[in-house]
């Protein structure tokens, strides 16, 4: 074993990206998260694009499931 199998690959995302993730998990588009960021929509989709790539994921419903897995976010009832 390398030691890689407990790599994990959240604590490569900066906090922007962090961020990120938690608004897309939550639904918003890249215009609603830009906006309280205080960036602009193509920054916003770069960092999308940074974490996603980073996280081994690939569309935003992956990034949803591995939000509600590390409980970035919760389900309210």
């Amino acid at each position: 074993m390398t030691g890689t199998a407990n790599f994990d690959r959240y604590k490569t995302l900066t906090f922007p990206e962090r961020e990120v993730l938690r608004l897309v998990a939550e639904g918003l588009t890249t215009a609603e998260i830009a906006t309280p960021l205080g960036i602009d929509s193509q920054t916003a989709e770069t960092h999308e694009a940074n974490l996603t790539h980073k996280l081994g994921l690939h569309t935003r419903s992956e990034l949803v499931r591995f939000a509600l897995r590390r409980e970035i976010i919760t389900i309210d009832e």
